[in-house]
């Protein structure tokens, strides 16, 4: 069976199919891309914008340790370590039995070993059947389009931040992550997740552009389900999810918005569903 590994040493892309290949230019990628088997990344890997990417089912993609001097410029949510930084097109559609995994060379490694994967100014990002741990933010997008369906988010540090960006999230599980879905402006469709067992399920910090966010479940997130930042002075329309409790008081507890807050606006919870969602991303 044909085993495939990428790697960038040095900056240099190795491709290994069972003998050491030729270097091949820098970790820049062009063209049509092809991964299969096992990836492994070390540093910075990107894909330029004339790139497409395309990640078979089954392929597990392994982000190995990479440390980079600290300075005194680093921009609020930089990804340090091993990622990915996208501009062109990616294509990562797994299966139910042969997901793609994204995670960290050590199996045991903590949440923040690998920064993730930033997609900036891209053609468009799609997702699904995945599995993404130990990431600081395993997806972060700025100015594309990103789909995101029926995956797994565990043990990152951050799941999903997003800015500028038409997000699609459904029918994802997200669990014991340290924020599950960071909303910090755009126009997302979130429905249909499960989100539980998080420090924190939803963070919406701008609210202003259009969004549907409905038919998703919020258990047991251990800080509060939903937030609201302080630029969020509006009503919030968060109707038709699921709380894991039809107790009015009980939802309001998780909630952080203008009950809890002067600065705040509020959530409008109800009508809320008295069922939650069923069997959402990967078990």
């Amino acid at each position: 069976m044909k085993y495939f590994i990428a790697m960038i040493l040095g900056g240099v892309l190795l491709a290994l199919t069972g003998c050491l290949a030729p270097p091949v230019d820098t970790n820049v990628l062009s063209g049509s891309i092809y991964w299969h088997g096992e990836v492994h990344v070390h540093g910075e890997m990107i894909i330029a914008p004339n790139a497409v990417l395309t990640i078979a089912p089954g392929t597990r993609v392994v982000f190995e340790p990479h440390s980079e001097p600290l300075t005194g410029t680093r921009k609020p949510h930089e990804l340090r370590g091993s990622r990915m930084l996208v501009h062109g097109k990616i294509v990562a559609h797994g299966t139910p039995q042969k997901p793609i995994v994204f995670m960290a060379a050590d199996p045991d490694a903590q949440p923040g070993s690998w920064g993730g994967i930033k997609i900036q100014d891209a053609r468009s990002a799609s997702f699904s059947y995945c599995e993404f741990s130990q990431a600081t933010n395993a997806l972060h997008s700025c100015r594309s389009w990103v789909s995101v369906e029926y995956s797994r988010f565990q043990n990152n540090k951050v799941a999903i931040l997003f800015h500028d960006t038409e997000m699609l999230i459904e029918r994802n599980l997200f669990r014991e992550n340290g924020t599950a879905i960071y909303f910090l402006s755009g126009s997302p469709v979130i429905c249909e997740n499960k989100m539980t067992e998080n420090d924190q399920g939803l963070v919406i910090a701008d609210a202003s552009g259009r969004y549907r966010i409905a038919n998703n479940s919020f258990i047991d997130n251990r800080a509060y389900n939903v937030g609201l930042g302080e630029r969020v002075r509006n009503t919030v329309d968060l109707r038709e999810n699921y709380w894991g409790t039809t107790d009015a008081s009980r939802v309001e507890n998780k909630l952080f918005d203008g009950r809890h807050s002067l600065w705040s606006g509020q959530i409008v919870y109800r009508p809320m569903r008295s069922t939650p969602v069923k069997a959402p991303g990967l078990r």
